[in-house]
């Protein structure tokens, strides 16, 4: 931990999540002369907006230096631009993560080719079947799996890696002491034995909806290619798949039954140009001519199921009636009520007053475009000039964020 490490946290507590920050820190040089700029230097940027300036104005470091607290007492890294450590794959984005928060050895993806594996939590057995399979052949070929350690097709990705002895990466969207039982729960020590499970979220911080599609960036860009398994037509895998793509990364999809609802997703992502997956083979001979050397490739294999995969014991991570979430009232206890495929959002004031802090240009030009009535992505097309690839990543996004809603026919309107 450095002298700046202080101020990375202060700048990602005053601007939120997935802020646009590229340009700020590209004329700022460090969050350090960000803090210490006055109200006339921030405008005078023109990297932040007029609500960001205003957050910006909060000089104290309190917060920030109770969030280092929280991360000593649970022995928590703290990684941030500047550290040796930052994953280089993640300053793709403009909105880039200020801190990282880990637990284990982030730097198991150093040198080493990284696929994302993402999909439904609501999976079918076959689809986790696939999913820890696959994972283990990854595996088995040298390749570190990134997935977002959730019920489902995520965690059984996660299994199928420690199966194979190796080393996993499990973002997740709250902070680590937070009271959301899922599958990351259940394997957490297994993954930081050689892997690690990482958040941009401070320890303390709770379980919201806007935090899983923020998430979702993280897990696209740390992958070199992105794998989904299992996905309904609007989920939050086909958002990481789209982001996927908008960093210049590969996209593929396990084929599945077209009639089938959880199939539905990945059938439209092979329709639009993904790669259907079969095998290892599949993903790695795509990387074949530039990453060569990263890839046991007397390991690939061309058969997708084994017999070794058929031993994982996939029931701890199954999602069911018996995986519960606490609720937000402390003294109600444990809430029976199943896991959605992205939680219920908080329903603070705070929280509906203002639109999240994640909302970059192009998000917020979207969301104009359909605040004044219904719109579809011709209408928003014509009145934002944005790229139809880029909109409709931006209606997905808003959509399962529950910013804007679908009135069926392509048609949306703010909810």
């Amino acid at each position: 931990m450095n002298e700046m490490t202080v101020y990375w946290i202060w700048l990602q507590l005053c601007l939120g999540s997935g802020a646009k920050v590229d340009e700020g820190i590209a004329y700022f040089g460090n969050p350090k002369a960000v803090f210490d700029a006055k109200h006339e230097q921030l405008v005078y940027s023109g990297a932040f907006t007029p609500a960001q300036i205003g957050k910006l104005s909060d000089k104290s470091l309190a917060k920030a230096e109770k969030v280092i607290t929280e991360c000593e007492d649970i022995g928590c890294g703290i990684i941030t631009p500047d550290n040796a450590k930052y994953p280089e794959a993640l300053m793709c984005m403009p909105n880039y993560p200020l801190v990282l928060y880990t637990l284990g050895n982030i730097e198991c993806m150093k040198d080493k080719m990284t696929i994302s594996i993402v999909g439904a939590r609501r999976a079918s057995d076959e689809g986790v079947r696939m999913a820890g399979s696959l994972a283990a052949s990854l595996c088995r070929a040298g390749v570190i799996v990134v997935s977002g350690g959730a019920l489902g097709i995520d965690s059984a990705a996660h299994l199928g890696v420690l199966s194979e002895g190796g080393s996993t990466i499990a973002v997740i969207a709250c902070g680590f002491n937070a009271n959301y039982r899922d599958g990351i729960n259940i394997i957490r020590d297994d993954i930081m034995e050689k892997g690690a499970v990482i958040s941009e979220y401070p320890p303390s911080a709770g379980v919201k909806a806007i935090n899983f599609p923020i998430r979702n960036r993280i897990i696209a860009a740390l992958g070199m290619g992105t794998v989904v398994v299992e996905a309904a037509a609007k989920s939050g895998s086909l958002i990481t798949a789209n982001l996927a793509a908008e960093y210049g990364r590969e996209v593929f999809a396990v084929p599945g039954n077209a009639a089938s609802f959880i199939h539905l997703g990945t059938v439209g992502l092979i329709r639009d140009g993904a790669i259907p997956v079969f095998s290892s083979l599949d993903i790695l001979g795509q990387f074949s001519a530039v990453h060569t050397d990263l890839v046991k490739w007397d390991k690939v294999e061309s058969d997708l199921l084994n017999e070794e995969g058929q031993k994982i014991d996939y029931s701890i991570i199954k999602y069911g009636a018996d995986k519960v979430v606490v609720t937000k009232n402390k003294n109600a206890g444990v809430s029976k009520k199943e896991l959605e495929e992205i939680p219920p959002a908080s329903d603070s004031d705070s929280d509906k007053e203002e639109l999240p802090a994640w909302l970059g240009e192009t998000e917020m030009a979207v969301y104009e475009a359909i605040a004044g009535g219904c719109a579809d992505a011709d209408s928003v097309f014509e009145k934002t000039g944005v790229s139809m690839p880029e909109i409709l990543t931006a209606l997905t996004m808003l959509e399962v964020s529950g910013i804007i809603k679908s009135q069926g026919g392509n048609i949306y309107k703010k909810k």
